[in-house]
């Protein structure tokens, strides 16, 4: 007599279940951890910063103070800039003639600065002179220059 052997019949297709699920729930938990590692943009309390003050200047050489504060603009029919108390960083220069000038200067943050989002006011004005006497045409004031992060 002859043997015969007997094989288990083939369903048709393949599991897909187990490949999909792990490539799945790889990426999921990938997303997962860009998210939750993903920091908004700005800068955190108590960071150093560091404002350009880019400006075209038309005036006599001399001694100058450039002049940056944080703070928000209000319009109240009028745009005025409200200063915050403590957020008001000074750079003296020097500035030999007419012309275009690109100057930095540092902020150092205080670590009890508010989150949120704050305008910005460059000045330039003569040493001596109140915080808020500036020379004519060189103000300016823009506004969300800056995010504060929540810590």
């Amino acid at each position: 007599m002859a043997e015969k052997t007997i094989t288990p019949e083939k369903k048709g297709g393949t599991d897909w279940v187990v490949p999909v699920a792990l490539v799945g729930g790889g990426a999921a938990l990938g997303v997962g951890l860009w998210f939750y590692m993903k920091k908004p943009q700005g800068i955190d309390q108590g960071d150093d910063a560091v404002a350009k003050f880019k400006f075209h200047y038309e005036g006599a050489s001399g001694q100058y103070i450039l002049q940056v504060s944080l703070g928000h603009v209000r319009d109240i029919g009028v745009q005025l800039f409200d200063h915050i108390e403590g957020l008001t960083w000074t750079k003296e220069v020097e500035l030999p003639e007419s012309g275009e000038y690109e100057f930095t200067i540092p902020m150092d943050l205080p670590a009890a600065i508010t989150p949120g989002i704050y305008d910005g006011e460059a000045l330039i004005r003569l040493p001596g002179s109140d915080w808020l006497d500036y020379v004519t045409g060189g103000k300016l004031v823009t506004k969300s220059v800056i995010t504060i992060r929540e810590p």
